[in-house]
């Protein structure tokens, strides 16, 4: 690639390396968009996590009222619903928190 540079008049040389610079530019502000996502991410994450945990206590600490309650929530979730079965609902009562985080960008339910 430089020896064929080399061949371009002083012209063509300003105008590529002109496109260089806009290409430069152009990474730099990606770059400081994604690490602001990131940020915002970070963010709105923090703020689900802390009502998700006020959720699990309320559930927990009204027992009575929500009995099964993630059983419930998952066979009326729309997409859910067609892949549990009986065996599985036999296992849903039982539990008792559903939650998630995130590894590097990857979403992990737990």
């Amino acid at each position: 690639m430089e020896k064929r540079l080399e061949k371009l008049s002083d012209d063509k040389k300003n105008d590529i390396a002109i496109l260089q610079e806009i290409e430069n530019e152009t990474d730099e502000v990606v770059k400081a968009y994604e690490e602001e996502i990131k940020q915002l991410e970070l963010k709105y994450d923090a703020k689900i996590q802390e009502l998700l945990k006020k959720k699990q206590e309320t559930i927990t600490s009204k027992s009575n009222t929500f009995n099964e309650y993630w059983l419930r929530a998952l066979t009326n979730n729309k997409m859910l619903k067609e892949f549990i079965n009986e065996e599985d609902k036999a296992v849903l009562k039982h539990l008792t928190n559903v939650g998630y985080s995130k590894l590097d960008g990857h979403v992990l339910i737990s």
